[in-house]
């Protein structure tokens, strides 16, 4: 009966070492990394730029540092959704401050359609020919289901001289784009184009 019982015992033993060995070898116990990726704005006409492309001999352009709402100011990426507000991409995040991706497409865009040299910040005037753009946004929001939503102040001043620096201000809203937003890539993608269509309208 001793015997029996010894058996049993030894017998639960060993099963249960069986057990914990077989769940070991089935669980990873290291952590698993979690993949961030991070993205830049691209404007479409860099690919055409060259070095050479560019004259200053009439002055050349500035861009001055944009101005964004104070929730552009971090490095995450995020879109409206009507359902759930505020919307933050998971292991997305921008890889330079937001706003000097907007304004480094924007200066791009503005030297390939006016073929005039146009620098951003921060490079600043060394002509008094040389002109400046300020852009003050109180949007520029990708929205779900609707696109980004672009609400800008633009001021071009021109120093003038007999006149004096001449000063055009505008201000630009519109929606760009279709707000179908599965990725934080289509994200990206919708900001560039909704900038690109902004320069066209500032240059036209």
């Amino acid at each position: 009966m001793k015997n029996i019982k010894r058996f049993r015992k030894f017998s639960a033993a060993i099963i249960l070492f069986a057990s914990i060995v077989l769940w070991g070898g089935c669980v990873n116990l290291e952590p698993t990394r979690d993949i961030v990726r991070w993205h830049l704005l691209h404007s479409p006409s860099e690919a055409e730029l060259q070095e050479d492309s560019f004259s200053d001999e009439e002055g050349a352009w500035y861009v001055r540092p944009v101005r964004l709402p104070d929730y552009h100011q971090g490095n995450r990426i995020f879109y409206y959704s009507q359902d759930d507000g505020v919307v933050y991409v998971e292991r997305d995040f921008w890889a330079e401050p937001f706003r000097d991706g907007v304004g480094r497409v924007l200066a791009t865009e503005f030297a390939q359609r006016t073929g005039q040299m146009v620098n951003y910040y921060p490079a600043s005037r060394k002509k008094s020919e040389d002109g400046e753009f300020l852009l003050s946004f109180s949007r520029l929001d990708p929205v779900e289901n609707r696109g980004v939503v672009v609400d800008v102040m633009v001021t071009r001043s021109i120093p003038g001289e007999e006149s004096g620096e001449e000063t055009w201000r505008k201000r630009f809203r519109f929606t760009h784009g279709e707000g179908k937003y599965t990725q934080a890539g289509d994200i990206v993608g919708e900001i560039e184009a909704a900038l690109v269509e902004l320069a066209r309208r500032v240059v036209e």
